[in-house]
């Protein structure tokens, strides 16, 4: 299956080094469609056109199936047989090698990360990690400034963790609880149950606990009594979205662009919070998958169109226009060629800080809209734009 994939990678005389803008990749099963790299003495600067390399994403003999990108400056990655290796800054253990230091850096994924654990899926914060394995737990690494690792230790007992730690609930259940699938926003941690539940722990300052409250940490995981899901995604910035077993789509956190889709941006929301689609060209959305960035918000329905809303400065809401938050979904992502305009299905979405990229099921094209000042859309400009825009391989 197609899905894209968020990399930062830059080449400079055959070493890779960690970058701080991100750029869009796009996996296709065992394949990955890099964006390419202009080499210079000093800095690595983006090339405005993606150059395709097929086959396996190779580093030193290493095959990577999935790769996740954090809202900081790491990268971690899953191998075909479920070896997970991390790379870029270290500074809180967030590697998990084994060692935390300002100083070290990893350049390239040379240290797999530390225990005998089979990820099935990763969460990136900001400057810390978590892992679901296939045995249903969940384990967290790197700064537990505000409890993100969430295991029941505060940032006085345990400032960071430079490896794997099982999260603790307070208090014991008789069984252990297992879970389906976990998010990250920049300083918290989400994990959804096997029946449906959802604890989230970390950073409260926007009320990305879900709790019905703001502000505070929170050490070990918190059950959202008012909610149950089925999946989560990962957020780029302070809200958190996700579906439940009817498909609707419910988020939470910071809603300063509208980013959590109600109608307004005026409060940030404390619990889970269905998104509003009486405005919606379909009124009874339903989502099969979420992706956020920053500050805005994109679902793909059920019929593959995707809807996006909340910040709108560079475009990344993909509906033609800039500046104007978005505090619901309104109109599917379109596009127009040949002077007719028509609503994109896509096979997958990712959301980017700034910007959006998606692959569409017509033509199997990638397109990118919104920030385009670092070449982050592959699209022979470093203007923003405000619709999608067909990524087209250099012929170099």
């Amino acid at each position: 299956m197609q899905e894209l994939v968020k990399i930062s990678l830059c080449i400079i005389k055959n070493k890779i080094y960690h970058l701080h803008q991100y750029l869009i990749g796009r996996l296709i099963g065992p394949y990955i469609f890099s964006l390419i790299i202009n080499q210079t003495y000093h800095t690595c600067y983006l090339n405005i056109l993606p150059l395709i390399f097929l086959g396996f994403v190779h580093m030193y003999n290493l095959k990577f199936n999935s790769i996740w990108l954090s809202s900081g400056t790491h990268i971690c990655a899953l191998t075909s047989d479920k070896k997970t290796y991390c790379w870029g800054s270290n500074l809180f253990g967030q590697l998990g090698i084994g060692v935390g230091s300002s100083t070290l850096q990893l350049n390239y994924p040379q240290t797999q990360v530390q225990g005998s654990y089979n990820f099935q899926s990763l969460a990136l914060g900001e400057n810390h990690t978590c892992g679901l394995t296939d045995t249903k737990q969940i384990y967290c690494w790197g700064d537990n400034e505000f409890g993100q690792l969430g295991v029941n230790l505060s940032k006085e007992s345990l400032p960071y963790s430079t490896v794997p730690k099982l999260i603790q609930f307070a208090s014991k259940f008789p069984t252990p609880i297992r879970f389906l699938s976990i998010g990250a926003t920049k300083n918290s941690t989400c994990g959804v149950t096997e029946s449906q539940q959802v604890y989230c722990w970390g950073d409260n300052i926007n009320g990305q606990i879900g709790i019905g409250s703001i502000g505070g940490n929170y050490i070990a995981p918190q059950l959202i009594s008012t909610k149950k899901l089925i999946s989560l995604g990962s957020s780029m910035g302070n809200h958190i979205c996700g579906i439940d077993e009817s498909k609707q789509a419910y988020c939470w956190g910071s809603n300063d662009k509208g980013q959590v889709g109600i109608g307004t941006s005026e409060t940030n929301q404390a619990a889970p919070t269905k998104v509003a689609t009486y405005s919606a060209q379909n009124r009874d959305l339903r989502f099969s998958y979420i992706t956020m960035g920053a500050e805005h918000t994109c679902g793909i329905d059920l019929k593959g169109y995707a809807y996006c809303w909340g910040d709108n400065t560079y475009g990344q809401l993909g509906n033609s226009n800039f500046g104007e938050i978005q505090t619901l979904p309104i109109a599917p992502v379109s596009t127009t060629q040949d002077k007719h305009t028509y609503d994109i299905v896509w096979n997958s979405i990712s959301a980017g800080d700034w910007h959006t990229c998606g692959i569409s099921q017509l033509d199997n094209g990638t397109y990118c809209f919104g920030r385009g000042s670092r070449g982050q859309l592959g699209i022979n400009s470093r203007f923003n734009e405000s619709s999608p825009v067909l990524v087209t391989p250099s012929s170099k």
